[in-house]
């Protein structure tokens, strides 16, 4: 099992080398906010799935580590992430928690006990 701080750190480094990649390709600037938003939304994104299925419950990996549900929630944010009305920090905030969140996702399913798919 992950600690808390594996995957805070496992988020913030993979949400900022992915914010830097999507910014060069989509020639997207980060400026000014967006680097906060980019580290805030990756710590979020990154203890959430901890916070909704503490891991001292004996259900831990339900709801908040499901396969289904967090690509389905990922899936949502990007979609609205690419909107082109929302705010840059707000865009760079959604993206960030996504990445993060789903590194926590992939990295918890590398233990034994995995994660469930629904």
């Amino acid at each position: 099992m992950r600690t808390k701080e594996e995957h805070i750190i496992l988020g913030e480094v993979t949400a900022l080398i992915t914010s830097l990649i999507w910014s060069y390709f989509k020639k997207e600037k980060i400026e000014g906010w967006d680097w906060l938003a980019i580290f805030a939304g990756a710590y979020i994104g990154s203890i959430l799935p901890d916070k909704i299925d503490p891991p001292t419950n004996p259900n831990h990996r339900a709801l908040g580590h499901s396969l289904v549900g967090n690509t389905s929630l990922s899936y949502l944010l990007i979609k609205k992430s690419n909107n082109i009305n929302i705010n840059s920090t707000l865009k760079w905030f959604m993206r960030s928690f996504v990445i993060a969140q789903l590194s926590h996702i992939l990295s918890d399913s590398t233990s034994p006990k995995g994660i469930p798919f629904i």
